[in-house]
């Protein structure tokens, strides 16, 4: 190793001898500054104020998305925006996939903003009326956004069953997707009203509904909005339980019935009338849930289990409320013996003999 009688000062001389000695060292990366994340589109942050605004203003353009899709005319296209900019637009999307903030019922009548009386449905956050023709979109805010971050999940397939309720109750159109646009409540072409100022749980959304009401959709009728998940779901599903076990009868494999499942779940997308039906990646998430699930799950001894115990629950439902002979002994209560009591039985349940017109008197 070289050594020096005496280190230079100079702090540059001192770093050629330190590294004669030490051997040069690796130069360093300056540190990166990383980014923050970027808010994601369901997330609203409380420091973005729109000063100008009446408090209820504020509290509803706080619970848009970040960019909204918006438009003034259907015929000119929607495009997203951000939330500052689309809040000038005559129709906002107000609900997300991913988040939901808002029920939405699309009433396209006359009196329409007053069907949530006669109807006996809790009063609105908002009404937006069309004053020219008396249509209305009618909108409660939920006080808990729902998430739908999987295909299927029990608060998205709860609000579904709300949604169909509302919809049959107030007679709206079934095929209104509540992610689509909506009357931007701040905007003067169309007369708001403020009947409830607040929020809903889903609880208190479902406490005036009946079970008939919140059924799933029948084969009339279809659901868009927030259903549009749980319509293909339960659609494909239904199917897949019926032809499972024949693939595997045929010697298919799971490629083959994963195709066959998401081309039908291509068709119940394509064939159901949403307003903006699901994109292919969502349809084709659903449909490998199922098949996988399905495939998994569905076996030729499952299959005739769960039919043994399908027989077993029907037996013990309909003999539920029998009680055997030899336990009531009918006869007791009669005084006659056991063997006359079925002898009268069976006597009783043997047809009259028809006489010909030649018999008889």
């Amino acid at each position: 190793m070289l050594l020096f009688e005496e280190w230079s000062k100079d702090p540059v001389i001192r770093q050629q001898q330190i590294d004669l000695v030490f051997g040069r060292r690796k130069p360093q990366k300056k540190p990166i500054k990383r980014r923050t994340r970027p808010s994601k589109a369901w997330e609203v942050g409380e420091h973005q104020r729109f000063w100008h605004l009446e408090p209820w203003q504020q509290s509803f353009a706080q619970s848009l998305p970040r960019r909204p899709r918006c438009t003034d005319d259907f015929d000119l296209g929607v495009y997203p925006c951000r939330r500052e900019i689309a809040l000038g637009f005559r129709y906002i999307q107000y609900n997300i996939p991913e988040r939901i903030s808002w029920l939405v019922s699309d009433i396209d009548r006359t009196g329409a903003a007053q069907a949530w009386q006669v109807a006996g449905l809790p009063p609105p956050s908002l009404i937006l009326e069309n004053p020219a023709n008396g249509h209305a979109h009618i909108a409660l805010r939920l006080a808990n956004p729902v998430f739908a971050f999987r295909p299927i999940s029990k608060p998205l397939d709860f609000l579904a069953s709300i949604e169909r309720g509302y919809t049959r109750r107030v007679g709206a159109d079934m095929a209104f997707s509540m992610t689509g646009l909506i009357k931007n409540a701040l905007h003067p072409d169309w007369r708001v009203s403020r009947p409830f100022d607040g929020a809903y749980t889903l609880k208190e959304l479902a406490a005036v509904l009946g079970k008939r009401e919140t059924r799933p959709w029948t084969k009339t009728e279809r659901q868009a909005g927030i259903g549009r998940n749980v319509t293909i779901f339960d659609e494909a599903r239904a199917l897949a339980y019926r032809t499972v076990l024949r693939f595997k009868d045929e010697g298919a494999s799971f490629s083959d019935f994963m195709q066959g499942l998401l081309g039908t779940a291509l068709e119940i997308n394509r064939a159901a009338g949403f307003y903006a039906p699901l994109p292919y990646a969502e349809v084709y998430g659903i449909a490998k849930s199922i098949a996988k699930w399905t495939w998994k799950r569905f076996t030729p001894d499952a299959f005739k289990e769960r039919q043994s115990y399908l027989g077993k629950r029907g037996n013990a439902k309909r003999w539920a409320d029998h009680t055997p002979l030899h336990e009531s002994k009918p006869w007791e209560a009669e005084g006659i013996s056991r063997r006359m009591w079925f002898y009268r039985k069976a006597k009783a349940a043997e047809p009259p003999i028809a006489l010909s017109p030649y018999q008889g008197g």
